[in-house]
Protein backbone atom coordinates (compact mmCIF):
# COMPACT_ATOMS: atom_id res chain seq x y z
CA UNK A 1 0.00 0.00 0.00
CA UNK A 2 1.37 3.45 -0.94
CA UNK A 3 1.22 5.55 2.23
CA UNK A 4 2.62 8.18 0.77
CA UNK A 5 -1.02 9.72 -0.21
CA UNK A 6 -3.74 10.69 2.35
CA UNK A 7 -6.63 12.21 2.39
CA UNK A 8 -7.81 14.61 4.80
CA UNK A 9 -10.74 14.42 6.77
CA UNK A 10 -11.54 17.82 8.61
CA UNK A 11 -11.63 17.84 12.11
CA UNK A 12 -11.87 14.41 12.32
CA UNK A 13 -8.23 12.91 10.86
CA UNK A 14 -6.96 11.45 8.12
CA UNK A 15 -7.58 8.61 5.45
CA UNK A 16 -5.13 6.38 3.59
CA UNK A 17 -6.55 5.57 -0.39
CA UNK A 18 -7.31 1.82 1.07
CA UNK A 19 -10.00 3.67 3.35
CA UNK A 20 -8.06 2.93 7.03
CA UNK A 21 -8.75 6.23 8.21
CA UNK A 22 -6.87 7.71 11.69
CA UNK A 23 -9.05 9.53 13.36
CA UNK A 24 -8.71 12.11 16.69
CA UNK A 25 -9.27 10.05 20.09
CA UNK A 26 -8.30 6.88 18.32
CA UNK A 27 -6.70 4.33 20.96
CA UNK A 28 -2.72 4.31 20.45
CA UNK A 29 -2.41 0.74 21.04
CA UNK A 30 -4.88 0.03 18.47
CA UNK A 31 -4.15 2.56 16.20
CA UNK A 32 -0.07 0.73 16.02
CA UNK A 33 -2.29 -2.31 15.30
CA UNK A 34 -4.56 -1.17 12.50
CA UNK A 35 -0.58 0.52 11.20
CA UNK A 36 1.00 -2.42 11.79
CA UNK A 37 0.69 -4.16 8.59
CA UNK A 38 1.38 -1.28 6.50
CA UNK A 39 3.77 1.10 8.37
CA UNK A 40 7.08 -0.02 10.39
CA UNK A 41 6.54 -0.06 14.05
CA UNK A 42 6.92 3.73 14.81
CA UNK A 43 10.14 5.61 16.78
CA UNK A 44 8.89 6.89 19.50
CA UNK A 45 11.42 9.84 20.76
CA UNK A 46 8.57 11.37 23.46
CA UNK A 47 6.23 9.83 25.16
CA UNK A 48 3.57 11.35 23.68
CA UNK A 49 4.51 10.37 19.95
CA UNK A 50 4.78 7.67 17.50
CA UNK A 51 7.10 8.92 14.27
CA UNK A 52 6.31 6.83 11.39
CA UNK A 53 9.46 7.99 9.62
CA UNK A 54 9.56 5.41 6.62
CA UNK A 55 5.74 7.17 5.80
CA UNK A 56 6.14 10.86 6.65
CA UNK A 57 3.66 10.72 9.73
CA UNK A 58 3.81 12.12 13.09
CA UNK A 59 1.41 10.96 15.59
CA UNK A 60 0.67 12.26 18.64
CA UNK A 61 -1.30 11.49 21.93
CA UNK A 62 -2.98 13.17 24.95
CA UNK A 63 -1.96 12.57 28.37
CA UNK A 64 -4.91 9.18 27.93
CA UNK A 65 -2.87 7.59 24.85
CA UNK A 66 -5.90 9.29 22.45
CA UNK A 67 -4.75 10.53 19.21
CA UNK A 68 -4.76 14.33 19.58
CA UNK A 69 -2.43 16.26 16.36
CA UNK A 70 -1.37 14.45 13.02
CA UNK A 71 1.94 15.77 11.58
CA UNK A 72 2.35 15.12 7.59
CA UNK A 73 5.76 15.95 6.34
CA UNK A 74 5.70 14.59 2.95
CA UNK A 75 3.81 12.36 0.08
CA UNK A 76 0.65 13.20 -1.48
CA UNK A 77 -2.29 15.24 1.19
CA UNK A 78 -5.37 16.51 -0.34
CA UNK A 79 -9.15 17.74 0.32
CA UNK A 80 -12.10 17.35 -1.56
CA UNK A 81 -9.45 17.94 -4.50
CA UNK A 82 -7.08 20.55 -3.30
CA UNK A 83 -3.37 19.33 -2.71
CA UNK A 84 -2.35 20.56 0.75
CA UNK A 85 1.25 19.23 0.68
CA UNK A 86 2.73 19.62 -2.99
CA UNK A 87 1.87 23.50 -3.14
CA UNK A 88 3.07 26.39 -1.66
CA UNK A 89 1.37 29.08 0.65
CA UNK A 90 -0.36 31.43 -2.20
CA UNK A 91 -1.31 28.56 -4.43
CA UNK A 92 -3.14 26.64 -0.89
CA UNK A 93 -4.69 30.00 0.19
CA UNK A 94 -6.21 30.62 -3.00
CA UNK A 95 -7.10 27.15 -3.71
CA UNK A 96 -9.11 27.35 -0.18
CA UNK A 97 -10.76 30.13 -0.49
CA UNK A 98 -11.85 29.80 -3.98
CA UNK A 99 -13.91 26.26 -3.35
CA UNK A 100 -14.56 26.46 0.16
CA UNK A 101 -14.72 30.50 1.29
CA UNK A 102 -12.14 29.57 4.08
CA UNK A 103 -8.54 31.43 3.67
CA UNK A 104 -5.33 30.92 5.64
CA UNK A 105 -4.05 33.13 8.55
CA UNK A 106 -0.47 33.58 8.98
CA UNK A 107 0.97 32.90 12.77
CA UNK A 108 4.03 34.72 13.03
CA UNK A 109 4.35 33.71 17.20
CA UNK A 110 4.12 30.03 15.85
CA UNK A 111 5.93 30.90 12.27
CA UNK A 112 3.33 28.91 10.06
CA UNK A 113 -0.17 29.51 8.56
CA UNK A 114 -3.44 28.12 9.84
CA UNK A 115 -6.83 27.52 8.27
CA UNK A 116 -8.84 27.17 11.33
CA UNK A 117 -12.25 25.86 9.82
CA UNK A 118 -10.01 22.83 8.29
CA UNK A 119 -8.36 22.49 11.73
CA UNK A 120 -4.68 22.54 9.90
CA UNK A 121 -1.62 24.66 9.97
CA UNK A 122 1.11 24.36 7.66
CA UNK A 123 4.83 25.61 7.28
CA UNK A 124 6.82 26.10 4.21
CA UNK A 125 10.47 24.65 3.64
CA UNK A 126 12.08 27.91 4.37
CA UNK A 127 9.77 27.93 7.17
CA UNK A 128 10.98 24.36 8.73
CA UNK A 129 15.01 25.80 8.38
CA UNK A 130 15.20 25.71 4.61
CA UNK A 131 16.26 28.02 2.06
CA UNK A 132 14.95 31.15 1.83
CA UNK A 133 13.08 31.17 -1.52
CA UNK A 134 11.78 27.39 -0.36
CA UNK A 135 8.32 28.48 -0.25
CA UNK A 136 7.00 24.78 -1.20
CA UNK A 137 4.40 23.48 2.08
CA UNK A 138 6.84 20.62 3.57
CA UNK A 139 4.94 20.19 6.75
CA UNK A 140 1.19 20.38 7.86
CA UNK A 141 -0.52 19.64 11.41
CA UNK A 142 -4.14 18.50 11.73
CA UNK A 143 -6.04 18.78 14.85
CA UNK A 144 -9.59 18.06 16.05
CA UNK A 145 -11.58 21.19 15.61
Amino acid sequence: MDTSKLTLLPGRGVAFDDGLEILFGMDRLGLRSALAPKIDVPDSYHAGEDDYRDSTLRLRFDKDDRLAEIEVMGGQFSCDGIELFATTFDILDQALNEKFGHSTEWNSMLDRAECAEFGIAFASGFNMGGDEDDDAIAWIMVRKL
